[in-house]
């Protein structure tokens, strides 16, 4: 299965996706290269800047996708899915 395609099923099932989630669940080390791809196939993402906080207690910054468009009931519950907190 192509990485294109993985990232698609994972929008299925998932919703978001970020750099960190596509490379331990997708093996999919350049997401942004794979998001700038389906763009030119056609397809259209939301994307999000967002806050983290590691394991150091230090804030950094990073992009959420979404396919299509953002809805405003949208949250990150920071559960099973996400090892990181969220701001």
């Amino acid at each position: 299965m192509s990485q294109e395609k993985r990232i698609l099923n994972h929008f299925k099932k998932y919703k978001t996706l970020d750099r960190l989630r596509a490379f331990t669940d997708l093996n999919v080390f350049e997401l942004a290269a794979r998001i700038r791809g389906l763009e030119k196939k056609g397809y259209s993402f939301i994307k999000k800047r967002r806050t983290g906080t590691n394991r150091y207690n230090e804030k950094f910054h990073y992009t959420e996708y979404r396919l299509g468009s953002w809805t405003s009931h949208h949250s990150h519950s920071g559960g099973e899915h996400s090892p990181l907190s969220f701001t």
